[in-house]
């Protein structure tokens, strides 16, 4: 599995170090205090999962989704706090919220084995903080 940090504070754009075997992603647009990630991807099979990491501070609000972009494939959205907690709870497919802690976070798009009927897909993810 491949980590693909991104750095979405706009004050600390690039200070992110690099996870050993991961690139980091272009992509993070600035904008008044606030910046947005949105990705297209694959994920190749059912085991398999993408993962995202950025900085944010306390009292930010992030806002993020996943969707599909391929008949029958469900992803999921899976956030992780700096402190390990799982802010997501299963089948979720949006996230909205304020952020209690200042730290890197992981946001990791995932499969729905539940309901996906192909082997692998397309996905369409977007995070946005202010």
């Amino acid at each position: 599995m491949k980590i693909q940090p991104v750095a979405l504070t706009f004050l600390l754009l690039a200070s992110l170090a690099p996870v050993a075997g991961a690139r980091c992603v272009a992509g993070a647009r600035r904008a008044r205090k606030s910046l947005v990630l949105i990705r297209t991807g694959v994920i190749a099979n059912r085991d398999s999962e993408r993962t995202y990491m950025f900085r944010a501070r306390r009292g930010q609000t992030i806002r993020a989704f996943v969707d599909s972009k391929t008949p029958g494939f469900y992803p999921l959205l899976f956030i992780t706090s700096p402190s390990g907690r799982n802010l997501t709870q299963d089948k979720n497919t949006s996230y909205s919220a304020r952020l209690k802690e200042t730290g890197v976070y992981q946001v990791r798009a995932g499969v729905n084995l539940m309901a996906t009927e192909t082997t692998s897909g397309a996905y369409y993810l977007s995070i946005r903080v202010r």
